[in-house]
């Protein structure tokens, strides 16, 4: 017993440092994964800017630093066993020490009643020697989980109020009312801008890059709230109105393009999964694309 409080305090300061160590491995790891992700996904820009060497040598380093933290997090890892197993021979020996003081000074104390509690000591250590095994696969657990958490616990920019109402029959008026926006505090992407949109008009935005042009579709799609001012559809505020009810009454054509998995009929109907064949080909053929339908 009297070596309990030394094993408590040094495991707890052991299972602090081998926390911190498996976090930083799911750090790294993230951090290769996305690495792997933009590498597969812009190949073929890293081919037309020859850059195959330094995106390879960039790998090794992140691949490397990765090794080198699930290094670090499984040495501490290992150090915990051996702690518990040292207090328990710790353990023995004052026992034996002591034990053997007393057998020769207290009449009292048998041979046998020393035997008796060298078995008692093995029968209390060996339940805290396994519950170490296991306290420390959790720790990596929960180093792995927290990473989970960290996305789950994500709060959406964009709050849909508890009493947002339907935007039913939408007309396409769509009117910017003093509209500011920003990222973040130093840069100011949109500057009181007022602007109208007449139902059935088309509207073109011509600018240089970064001059709010994405910013301005963002903002009557919802993806984003006006830093000051408003947008309005139809005279309706869009931060009163249901986002699935929005973004159902408006087409989006994005800047890049994304093909999901299956047949090319399944990725024009992505957006209404309902529609008919009929009118994914006449969509087809709105675009151009008709040809693709073809025998």
């Amino acid at each position: 017993m009297v070596i309990i409080p030394i094993m408590f305090y040094i495991s707890t300061k052991l299972r602090k440092n081998i926390r911190r160590s498996w976090q930083q491995v799911r750090i790294q790891q993230s951090r290769v994964n996305s690495h792997l992700n933009e590498s597969i996904q812009g190949v073929r820009i890293t081919q037309s800017f020859s850059q195959e060497d330094n995106n390879t040598e960039y790998f090794h380093g992140v691949n490397e630093e990765t090794f080198q933290s699930w290094n670090v997090a499984t040495r501490k890892s290992a150090m915990f066993r051996p702690f518990v197993e040292m207090s328990n021979a710790f353990g023995t020996i004052i026992l034996v020490a002591y034990g053997s003081y007393l057998i020769i000074n207290d009449p009292a104390v048998t041979l046998g009643v020393f035997i008796s509690f060298t078995f008692f000591i093995g029968m209390f250590w060996e339940p805290i020697s396994r519950l170490g095994q296991m306290y420390n696969q959790l720790l990596m657990a929960m180093s792995a989980s927290e990473r989970i958490f960290e996305f789950l616990d994500e709060q959406p920019n964009v709050k849909e109020k508890e009493n947002a109402i339907e935007l039913d029959d939408i007309k396409g008026h769509i009117v910017f009312d003093q509209v500011q926006f920003s990222y973040d505090e130093d840069r100011i992407a949109l500057h009181e801008i007022s602007l109208e949109m007449k139902p059935g008009q088309t509207v073109a935005l011509v600018g240089h890059t970064g001059s709010g042009k994405s910013t301005i579709a963002n903002l009557i799609n919802r993806f984003y709230d006006p830093t000051k001012g408003a947008v309005k559809i139809d005279g309706v505020d869009l931060r009163d109105v249901k986002l699935d009810g929005l973004r159902q009454n408006i087409s989006v054509v994005l800047q890049d393009t994304f093909i999901f998995s299956g047949t090319i009929m399944e990725n024009i109907r992505f957006g209404r999964p309902d529609a008919s064949d009929e009118e994914v080909i006449e969509a087809a053929k709105v675009v151009g694309a008709d040809d693709l339908f073809k025998d």
